[in-house]
């Protein structure tokens, strides 16, 4: 899990040189235009609670040997809880390079559909506000959860 960790936190590097671009890109074709700027905001503020939910998990990792793995499976599933208020952020994200692409082409159509198929996979997350099991759990429920089993 540390690796992963590691490999996730380093990515943020990438991400954000990956962000200015994308930003710069956007607003090249839409320069009065709002939707790159929520792009770029959506993008910033989903990150930020991916950061944070990491750093949770990370500390129950570290701690699920000095407690008796309460704190652990707390601090766990406050990660993933986490995913459900942030999915609408990603949707956002996607929903809004989705359509800047479609109306300006920016990037090549597929983009946009691929950018559009990621928002629909991002409203599913905001299940896990409802249960932390069960196919609406963000973790790793059929609905709302990430790509594969993670627990």
């Amino acid at each position: 899990m540390q690796v992963v960790t590691l490999a996730a936190t380093v990515g943020y590097l990438f991400l954000l040189g990956f962000l200015g671009g994308l930003l710069s890109r956007l607003r090249q074709a839409d320069p009065d235009g709002a939707l790159p700027w929520v792009a770029f905001a959506s993008l910033l503020m989903f990150t930020t609670a991916l950061n944070i939910a990491i750093g949770l998990d990370i500390a129950g990792g570290l701690l699920l040997r000095s407690t008796n793995g309460s704190a652990t499976y707390t601090l766990h599933s406050a990660g993933f809880i986490l995913a459900a208020p942030a999915a609408l952020l990603g949707t956002a994200f996607f929903v809004a390079v989705a359509a800047v692409t479609f109306h300006t082409r920016v990037f090549p159509r597929a983009t946009a559909w691929i950018a559009v198929v990621g928002g629909v996979l991002n409203v599913g997350a905001v299940g896990g506000i409802f249960t932390l099991e069960g196919p609406l759990s963000s973790g790793n429920g059929s609905v709302a959860g990430i790509a594969g089993p993670v627990g």
